[in-house]
């Protein structure tokens, strides 16, 4: 985190002693493939070199697959999985001859879907212009299978109901629940469990509700609002006692598939 100057030094020493080892162990780096990102704002003047090879600010970058924006929105990055999506979406409708809908189904499943919630606890967007972004791939991908398959023309939750289909909002949101559920069960190391204030009334057991219920942070930047523990602690807070019965992962995920979150979803019905 650069919070003062002194940051910007100890960050450049950093740097310096890793272009020393990399030419100490004759592991030489591509400095013209390394960029800088600045989080939360942008300043031309700030410059960092790697050796003698002047590292250039980016707006942008990608980080394990994932697209990261300096304003940490996630539009960017939707737009280019959706992409993707429906590029392979219809290549699978072009492509196949059978006229089985179970067969176009499992494809979307196995080659469609993962490339639309790989680390979504990261990325879910908050807009919901994104939100249905991602969801057309599959409202359209279940009518042109209608369609091909001269089956009659339904509405979208009865394509998901008649395909066996969760809504990708949806299956998002679990994936949150999941993710929090192992970060405060400790399953998941990770520092944002640090960043967890929980609600010491529950944790004493004197309101309703589970004893794992979490403070709301005031926001003051929009970005903010969508980072993960800002974006699920409402609908974290609001779940049953009984989906705590047990500190089995799969005991969890049981019972919130068996929780009705439609008032949570905001995506186009």
């Amino acid at each position: 985190k650069i919070s003062n100057p002194n940051d910007r030094t100890v960050l450049q020493l950093s740097l310096d002693r890793l272009f020393q080892w990399s030419n100490t162990w004759q592991l030489p780096l591509s400095p013209e493939k390394c960029i800088f990102l600045q989080i939360g704002y942008f300043d031309p003047t700030i410059s960092y070199f790697l050796g003698p090879h002047k590292l250039q600010p980016a707006s942008s970058c990608i980080d394990l697959g994932i697209h990261m924006l300096s304003s940490l929105k996630s539009s960017f990055h939707c737009a280019q999985i959706v992409s993707k999506a429906n590029n392979r979406a219809r290549l699978i409708l072009k492509c196949f001859v059978s006229r089985t809908p179970a067969n176009y189904i499992r494809a979307f499943k196995s080659y469609v879907r993962p490339l639309l919630e790989y680390a979504s606890p990261v990325w879910n967007p908050l807009l919901v212009k994104d939100i249905n972004l991602i969801e057309n791939v599959q409202r359209t991908f279940t009518r042109n299978v209608c369609a091909l398959c001269n089956l009659p023309a339904r509405s979208y939750d009865e394509r998901c109901a008649l395909f066996d289909l969760d809504r990708l909002e949806l299956r998002r949101l679990h994936c949150d629940l999941f993710e929090m559920f192992k970060i405060v069960k400790r399953y998941t190391v990770s520092d944002l469990f640090n960043c967890l204030s929980f609600n010491r009334n529950t944790t004493n057991h004197n309101t309703r509700g589970h004893c794992f219920k979490l403070n709301v942070t005031l926001c003051h930047r929009n970005v903010f609002k969508s980072f993960f523990t800002n974006r699920i602690v409402n609908i974290w807070n609001n779940l049953h006692n009984d989906c705590f019965s047990s500190d089995l992962i799969a005991n969890f995920k049981s019972k919130i598939l068996m929780t009705d979150f439609t008032n949570s979803l905001r995506g186009r019905l």
